[in-house]
This record gives C-alpha cells, sequence and structure tokens, in this order.
C-alpha cells in the first residue's frame, strides 16, 4: 500500500505543472480514481478531501495569483485555421471574417519564327513571374495585390480594396480590370491558348478607378469608371481624361458540364493631352505571341513613330468600343467567340475612324473534362482534372483547341494593317496547378502596318505553374481549413 502511495505521490509530483492549473473539481475528480484503483484507503481518501474542501481558494496578499493558461479542447475556438488546398497557404480567422492567401503564376515561354519578312528573332522568356496576396477583412472587406516580376519592369498588376454587401455585390477602389469582353475577364492562367485572340488590343485593361460587381442565378452585372492605368505616364504632366465600362452576362444553362453563355460589354472614355496639350491614340498589337517585339509588331495604327507612316491619330476627343461574346460548353467540347467595334473620334477626322475584329475559338478535352465557369463574373476559371497526372497512377487532362482570329485597322487614312490568324493548340494539365502548352499559328497580313504581306509561321510552347486566387470567388469551399494550436 505504501508503495502505491509514493507511487501516487510521485506522479502527481511530475503532473504538478498541470494540476497547478486544474480546478478543484478536476483535483476531487483525481482523488476518487486514486481510491477506486486502489491506491488511496477509504481512509485517506476521506482525509484528502477534508484538506480540499477546508483549504483557502484565497491567493495569498503578499504573492499574486499566479497567470491561469487553461489547457487547450479540441472543442474549444481557436484563433488562426489555415489549409495549403490547391498548392498556396491560406490563413483564416476562427469566425471567418478575416482571410489571407498567397497566389503566383509563373511561366516560361519560348518560340520560333518561320517564313517572316519582319524578323522576329527566335527567343525565350519568362512571361509571367506574378507573386500576390488576397483575402478579406473584419468580415465584408475584401483584398487584393498583385506585382509581375517579369521583364525589365516590375509591373504591379492589381492594387484594390472592396468592400461586399448584401451578399452578392461588391464595391471597390483602386487598380483593377475594367470590365470588358470574356476573354480579358478571364484569368491568363485559366486561357485555352497561350495569348489571348488580336482584338484582345481593343479593351481598355486595367486602369485605377472605381468599380461595383454583382450577380444573379443566371446573371452578372459589372462597371467601372476610370482613369488611366497605374504606368501610363506622369500623371502630374498629363491631362488622363476619363472613361467608364459595363458589362452584362447571362447563363439560361450553367452546370457542370454544360454551359451557356451571352454578353454584351461597352466602354467609353474621353481624352486630355500630354504636356504639349496633345492626345494620341493609338491600337497595336503581336501576332498572338508575345516574344514579338513591339517594333515588328504587323498592326499599329501609329506607324508615324516608326516611320512607315505619315500618319498617326492625334488630337483625340473620345472612343467608344462595344462587345458581343458568346460562349458554350456540352460535356468536353466548347466554342467560344467575340467580336468587337471601337469608334474613334478626333478633331482631325470629319468622322469617326472605324477599327473591327473578331474570333472563335473550340476545344475538345480527349480525357473527358468540361471547362470550369464561374456563372458569379460571367468567366471560365481553373481547371481540375480526372485525374492527376503521376506515373501508374492517371494521365492529366488533355486538351485540344482551334482559333481563328481577324483585326482591321485601316480605315481612311490610317493605314495599321489587316490581319488574320489561325491557331492550333495542345493543352496538358498535369494537375491544378500545372499545365504545358504549345501552339501553332499561321498568320495572314494583307498588308500589314508596313504595307507588306507577312505570312510568318510561329511554334511556341510554355511550363506554367500557378496558385491562388479563389478565396475572393463567391462561393469558394474552405473546408480544408485546419486550426493553428
Amino acid at each position: 500500500m505504501r508503495n502505491k502511495l509514493a507511487c501516487a505521490l510521485a506522479l502527481t509530483g511530475a503532473l504538478s505543472p498541470l494540476l497547478a492549473q486544474a480546478g478543484p473539481q478536476q483535483m476531487l475528480l483525481l482523488i476518487d480514481m486514486l481510491k477506486e484503483n486502489g491506491t488511496l484507503t477509504e481512509i485517506q481518501h476521506q482525509q484528502l478531501k477534508a484538506a480540499m474542501m477546508t483549504e483557502d481558494p484565497a491567493p495569498s496578499s503578499k504573492q499574486p495569483p499566479a497567470q491561469q493558461t487553461p489547457p487547450l479542447s479540441p472543442s474549444e475556438p481557436v484563433d488562426v485555421m489555415v489549409s495549403t488546398q490547391g498548392g498556396s497557404v491560406k490563413a483564416e480567422s476562427y469566425d471567418g471574417r478575416s482571410s489571407f492567401q498567397f497566389t503566383a503564376q509563373i511561366a516560361a515561354d519560348a518560340a520560333w519564327y518561320d517564313s517572316d519578312i519582319t524578323d522576329m528573332g527566335n527567343a525565350a522568356e519568362i512571361r509571367y513571374a506574378r507573386i500576390g496576396a488576397e483575402g478579406t477583412l473584419f468580415g465584408p472587406w475584401e483584398y487584393e495585390l498583385e506585382i509581375d516580376f517579369a521583364g525589365e519592369d516590375v509591373d504591379l498588376k492589381d492594387a484594390w480594396l472592396g468592400y461586399r454587401t448584401l451578399g452578392d455585390s461588391r464595391f471597390k477602389v483602386g487598380l483593377f480590370k475594367t470590365p470588358f469582353s470574356l476573354e480579358e475577364m478571364t484569368s491568363s492562367a485559366h486561357q485555352t491558348f497561350m495569348e489571348r485572340s488580336l482584338i484582345n488590343a481593343m479593351t481598355p485593361g486595367r486602369n485605377v478607378g472605381v468599380g461595383f460587381e454583382t450577380y444573379g442565378g443566371q446573371w452578372s452585372l459589372s462597371g467601372s469608371i476610370f482613369g488611366e492605368g497605374a504606368d501610363d505616364g506622369d500623371d502630374r504632366l498629363d491631362d488622363e481624361g476619363w472613361g467608364g465600362s459595363l458589362r452584362g452576362t447571362w447563363a439560361p444553362v450553367a452546370t457542370d458540364t454544360r454551359v451557356l453563355h451571352l454578353g454584351l460589354s461597352s466602354t467609353a472614355r474621353t481624352y486630355g493631352g500630354d504636356s504639349d496639350g496633345e492626345a494620341v491614340f493609338r491600337i497595336r498589337t503581336d501576332p498572338e505571341s508575345h516574344l514579338v517585339d513591339s517594333k515588328n509588331y504587323l498592326l499599329d495604327t501609329n506607324q508615324y513613330e516608326t516611320k512607315k507612316s505619315k500618319y498617326k491619330i492625334q488630337h483625340m476627343e473620345h472612343t467608344t468600343s462595344i462587345g458581343v461574346e458568346a460562349a458554350m460548353v456540352h460535356g468536353p467540347v466548347s466554342l467560344q467567340g467575340e467580336f468587337v467595334r471601337t469608334y474613334v473620334n478626333s478633331e482631325d477626322y470629319m468622322e469617326s475612324l472605324d477599327f473591327h475584329g473578331f474570333y472563335v475559338a473550340g476545344s475538345w478535352f480527349l480525357t473527358g473534362e468540361s471547362r470550369n465557369y464561374d456563372h458569379t463574373r460571367g468567366r471560365f476559371s481553373r481547371l481540375t482534372p480526372y485525374s492527376n497526372f503521376g506515373w501508374g497512377e492517371g494521365t492529366g487532362a488533355w486538351e485540344m483547341a482551334l482559333r481563328y482570329s481577324h483585326l482591321d485597322l485601316d480605315d481612311q487614312d490610317i493605314e495599321g494593317g489587316r490581319e488574320w490568324n489561325a491557331t492550333v493548340g495542345i493543352n496538358w494539365y498535369v494537375n491544378p496547378n500545372i499545365r504545358f502548352m504549345a501552339n501553332y499559328i499561321v498568320v495572314n497580313s494583307e498588308p500589314d502596318a508596313a504595307g507588306e504581306e507577312d505570312d510568318p509561321r510561329i511554334i511556341q510552347v510554355r511550363g506554367q505553374y500557378n496558385f491562388g486566387s479563389s478565396l475572393l470567388q463567391v462561393g469558394s469551399s474552405k473546408s480544408s481549413f485546419a486550426p493553428i494550436r
């Protein structure tokens, strides 16, 4: 019996740091357990209970009470929940009101050019090296920041603060994409082809301004009022003008494997002037291959600067662009197309200049997947293969794609060129985060901005890795968060 009591006292001494944090109820339970297993006699049990009941609970007046930290129970709330789902590190407060997520997109390209009158030059580059963060603050507040380190200069892509209200609407201020075009609003990380089509040259891109987004069961609506982009010169010297944009989409069919999408966009802006009081307008684009140097673009309305034409568009008043879009998904097959027309008004022309273009594209998943459609924003999003690639496991997702695009930048005495492109693409989705792409482009320009009929052939490939961009998607799942203890 003495040995049992000695063992009990030794165990009690070893556990004293924990027992010191235990209350009277826990101590009584321990005494009862020692009595039940025979460690304590009935007399010892009664004596210890009596001592517990008569002990003065008040702390000594000379010594402050010890700071007690209650032990953490799995059922108790924790401050932060963490997840690594999707390859990104995400953190969220236990009440779900604040969150943080890293985002990244890295892509390496290589391209080869053949039969080109304009020497485009074979080359390789880091196309994207984007790092960012996004999340929520105190419930309704949201934020996003993304920086691209590819190329010679650091490029700020997104930097905005938003406020979500009524559950389905968001107001935001800062630098973000102006709502226009299905192709433009779909992230470059989730495009079917390596580069967007020729008509993307007529989209407003990212600008600084204020905007709103809202949606219903089958529709979405977004708009913005904006100035210039983050790197469009010294605003202290230039009067940049202002613009507005509105985009609406309707998806009468939007399931996991079937989609019918229709959309309409419109944007307009006025122009101020530079330090000389002169407002200049320009549309130019590469032949759907980013590695082509800008001085060798086949389409350019302002070839005056490269001495290929004596005309340039200046003394600007305003521009208006209208875009019509449609898309369909039926199982592994998808079709998509857009038409955009831009009217340019200048003091130098009695009538508006008219530039326009279109594209049609289709894709087929050989492995059976369907493109992932986000009806809340009227765009396509990340694809998840049925099986990730792994030796002896899965094949990933394989996609074949075709696209035909056209852009006409000739009107009145502006000879920006006309171009038709046909592209064949193949994509291998190793998993939701890694993708390899290959495009073959047949270019036909009649004539190009230099007056030549330049018809190059282009082969280009890409390796891409990206993660993140899920916390701010409406209806995104956060069930994978685990507590930090």
